[in-house]
């Protein structure tokens, strides 16, 4: 029968340290992945909410410019006083 080889205590502790370190990176990587989908979902997200908020905006302006030219119409180029309705 032939001897059976084997590698020190040593160096059978390197291989699995070395296994374990791989492992935690492979979990590390994968536990960033999910992090930046996450992240890159919320990005998306709150894009969409910018852009409705600037829609909204820009819908609120046309309005805004719309009654001002009714008003002027009405009664002239003036200000109002926004707490009397006072035409100045």
């Amino acid at each position: 029968m032939s001897e059976v080889k084997k590698v020190t205590p040593e160096e059978l502790q390197q291989v699995k340290d070395l296994q374990n370190e791989y492992l935690k990176a492979t979990f590390d990587l994968g536990q960033i992945a999910i992090d930046k989908k996450d992240a890159l979902e919320k990005l998306d997200k709150s894009d969409k909410a910018e852009n409705e908020a600037f829609r909204h905006l820009a819908s609120l302006k046309h309005k805004e410019q719309e009654l001002s030219n009714i008003l002027q119409e009405k009664y002239g180029s003036s200000t109002i006083d926004l707490e009397t309705g006072v035409i100045q």
